[in-house]
């Protein structure tokens, strides 16, 4: 199993990225040889309270290399720091009054660890000081120890131990990978150093190149190479934390996973051999993906081939296994039948012994992994014991026949063959099989049957004489079989070839037709059948069908009369008829028309081919055949012109004085179209219309008329129209109670309604009374007395019918 990490580069799941944690100076960079000098910003984390003398509160961490001997180049830039452990420091010197020792080194990180169950990881450079003890009197040397790296919430602090390097033991630099998750959010890492042997008095460690803290990859494990035989199986990865998705892909070789994200799912259709598949793993908190692969070798399954079945004449035969691999053993056994193999695991073996008939051997094939399989193989050994009979001569009529031949016996073939004449085998192999396409007169046909050992054959002859009828004439009427329709003209006659005379001929035909003549006559139109027996009783069918032309016949069209446009017609067609038609045209008053039909156009003439037009046309026409056709009989007229003429009932008058018109136009032909156009813009269709003006003046007044022809006329008259309004204004009226001119009432006609106004004033201006309705006059008074005896004056207005303003002004004389 290989494990790989890769960094991400196309996102294909939604991810939550993490920032890398960092520190200041990670290459722990200062002045080497720096002796109690922890390289800045890096924080001295000796036990609080430690003194030393000669040094004080400043024994620390010492910027190697340089100092005690170390002379190991540094593994990255050009410093590095040694830090060491002794716990009872009285044991080396007890004047020195120190009996705790521990140096290590702190910072704050770049932001705080995120406890969210994803491990972090960074590397550091690690290697065993081994340097010898800085007091030489004493003679003691360092020994091996071991590097732990705790997190909390200040400068040296030991809240939770995240990691251990364990012991130490390499003198010269090596990469240590530290993963771990955290349980809290802390904010700031240590790095301290541990002896390991118990009764070591020291330990000095070098470390160097702490890399940026980022979370680890997911862990991926796609589990063991396995090798199987067939082709399916359960892969067995590791199995996902929260917040991971795996998927399983195909790196080479075949297969169809169920459920690619599942870590267990089972995968089919692998192909032979290696067939590697990768499971990659990607975390919500990692930008890198944990990748690793398994190999699934899949062995070719054995194919046994126990080889081809055999047909043998002798109780031996050498069999014909398929040839094994290396790892591959194969068996030959008994199924059936008896056998005796010479070497039962050689696929070529000689078996002997066999029984008489079948004998079935198994070739199984097993290998290391995969299971025994097997193929079977049938011996027949045969005695042979052979007979061929091909059945009976025959004599046809036809030339197709099913045979009779014996049927073959066990472990016999049999095959037909063709010695003479022509002939196809439905199936050759078949002792009754139908054959066709046989040759007229002699065919002869061979039977054999044949085993592993030998052959048997027998001959049949088949003699056939066809029966062969065809027509030799046939009634043709320029292509037709009968003259003309519903005539009975036509004939058919016979000749017999082949067979075996004399023939019998029984013909049926329509209306009840029977006959057994060879030919036969005086035939009508339908189908004619005839079946034609041999003195062997062979026997053939004809089938005709005489067809007689569609009747001659004469289509009337349309005609047209004579009238004022001048173009009368009469229009014929004529269908059917063969070949070219003669035609003639006869009228009443004597004059024809001959004429030659040679297409089915419509056949057109004008009035203008005769001197008249009045009275009837008949059209006979005769064809090639001599089939005849006559027309209806068609009455033609003549038609005198339309003469239009009307009254009106005044030629001169007022405006919205009704007007009667009376058409007293005269036609030949109905009239049924009336157009009269009274002059003003109107106009209209009625025959006696009635019609006003609204504006005087004279107007020219057309009536056009059309009848059914289509013929049309037209008169014109003159009429006057005047204005219809009237004024009388009388200049005096008496008030003396006579009943006679009681009243000033003016007479006016024309007033258009609701335009009239009439105001009376005395000599000094005083109106004394007004009205609007011009049939009411003025009874003289005022307030309801009469006034005195004078002259008053008077203005009326009104507009007229025609829409004419009228003023009028003046006086009138009031007597009493």
């Amino acid at each position: 199993m290989r494990i790989v990490y890769i960094s991400l580069i196309t996102i294909l799941f939604p991810i939550i990225v993490y920032p890398q944690l960092t520190v200041l100076n990670p290459g722990l960079e200062g002045t080497p040889g720096s002796l109690f000098i922890t390289p800045a910003p890096w924080d001295n984390c000796m036990p609080f309270g430690t003194f030393v003398a000669g040094v004080g509160d400043a024994a620390t961490p010492d910027t190697q290399p340089g100092c005690y001997g170390v002379t190991l180049p540094p593994s990255e830039g050009v410093s590095y720091i040694g830090f060491g452990h002794i716990p009872n420091y009285n044991i080396v010197n007890p004047y020195l009054g120190v009996d705790e020792w521990q140096e290590g080194f702190s910072q704050e990180l770049s932001s705080p660890m995120i406890a969210n169950g994803c491990p972090y990881e960074f590397t550091i450079d690690l290697a065993n000081g081994l340097t010898p003890d800085p007091w030489n009197s004493t003679g003691i040397q360092t020994t091996i120890g071991e590097v732990r790296v705790y997190g909390g919430f200040d400068f040296c602090s030991e809240e939770e131990l995240l990691w251990s390097s364990g012991p130490v033991t390499n003198e010269q630099w090596e990469t240590y990978n530290v993963e771990f998750i955290p349980n809290t959010n802390y904010t700031h890492i240590s790095f301290q150093c541990v002896k390991t042997e118990k009764n070591a008095i020291c330990a000095y460690l070098l470390a160097d190149n702490i890399t940026p803290i980022v979370n680890s990859p997911p862990f991926s494990d796609a589990g063991a190479n396995i090798e199987i035989c067939n082709n399916s199986i359960y892969l067995n990865a590791n199995n996902l934390e929260s917040g991971q998705t795996g998927s399983w892909s195909i790196i080479s070789g075949n297969g169809n996973f169920i459920d690619i994200n599942d870590p267990n799912t089972l995968v089919t259709n692998l192909e032979e051999g290696n067939n590697i598949f990768e499971w990659s793993v990607i975390a919500e908190c990692s930008e890198e993906i944990g990748i690793s692969e398994v190999n699934i070798f899949v062995y070719e399954e054995p194919e046994p081939n126990a080889g081809i079945n055999q047909e043998i004449c002798e109780n031996f035969t050498y069999l014909n296994g398929n040839t094994l691999s290396d790892e591959e053993i194969g068996v030959w056994s008994i199924i059936s039948g008896n056998g005796n193999f010479n070497d039962i695991n050689d696929p070529n073996t000689l078996v002997t012994n066999l029984n008489v008939g079948i004998n079935i051997f198994e070739w199984s094939i097993s290998s290391t992994l995969c299971s025994e399989i097997s193929d079977e193989v049938a011996i027949n050994y045969v005695i042979s014991n052979l007979a061929s009979n091909a059945g009976n001569d025959q004599e046809l009529c036809d030339t197709e026949a099913l045979l009779n031949a014996n049927i073959p016996g066990e472990n016999e073939n049999g095959i037909w063959n063709i010695i003479s004449g022509t002939g196809v085998f439905f199936d050759d192999t078949d002792p009754n099989t139908l054959i066709t396409n046989l040759s007229v007169g002699e065919n002869i046909l061979e039977w054999i049957i044949s085993d592993p050992c030998e052959s048997s054959a027998s001959q049949i002859n088949i003699t056939v004489q066809e029966l062969n009828v065809s027509i030799e004439n046939v009634s043709n009427y320029n292509n037709y079989n009968i003259t003309c329709s519903g005539l009975e003209d036509g004939f058919i006659e016979l000749v017999p070839i082949g067979g075996y005379p004399p023939y019998l001929y029984s013909w049926v035909g329509p209306n009840n037709f029977i006959s057994n003549n060879q030919n036969i006559y005086n035939l009508p139109s339908g189908l004619y059948e005839c079946n034609i027996l041999d003195n062997n009783g062979c026997e053939q069918f004809i089938s005709i069908i005489l067809n007689e032309p569609e009747p001659l016949d004469i289509e009337f069209i349309g005609s047209e009369n004579l009238d004022c446009f001048n173009n009368p017609f009469i229009n014929f067609n004529l269908i059917n008829g063969i070949g070219s038609v003669e035609g003639i045209i006869n009228t009443s008053w004597g004059e024809t028309t001959n004429f030659i039909w040679n297409n089915t156009n419509q056949w057109y003439f004008e009035y203008n081919n005769f001197d008249q037009w009045n009275g009837t046309i008949n059209v006979s026409a005769t064809d090639a055949n001599g089939c005849e056709a006559n027309s209806e009989t068609i009455t033609v007229e003549t038609w005198e012109d339309p003469f239009a003429d009307f009254e009106m009932s005044s030629t001169d008058t007022i405006i919205f004085e009704p007007i009667e018109f009376i058409d007293y136009s005269t036609s030949d032909s109905p009239i049924i179209n009336w157009l009269w156009d009274f002059g003003d813009g109107n106009v209209s269709n009625l025959e006696n219309p009635i019609h006003l003006y609204e504006n005087e003046g004279q107007y020219n007044i057309c009536l056009t008329i059309q009848d059914e022809n289509g013929c049309e006329s037209k008169k014109c008259n003159i009429i006057n129209i005047y204005e219809n309004s009237y004024a009388y204004i009388p200049d005096i009226f008496t008030v003396n109670n006579d009943n006679i001119n009681e009243n000033f009432l003016p007479i006016i006609r024309g007033v258009l309604e609701d335009s009239y106004l009439m105001l009376i004033y005395d000599r000094w201006g005083k109106l004394l009374f007004s009205t609007t309705n011009h049939m009411k006059g003025w009874d003289g008074t005022h307030n309801g007395n009469i006034v005195t005896e004078d002259v008053y004056s008077y203005k009326i207005s009104y507009i007229t019918q025609s829409g004419k303003e009228k003023k009028y002004i003046g006086k009138v004389t009031l007597v009493k």
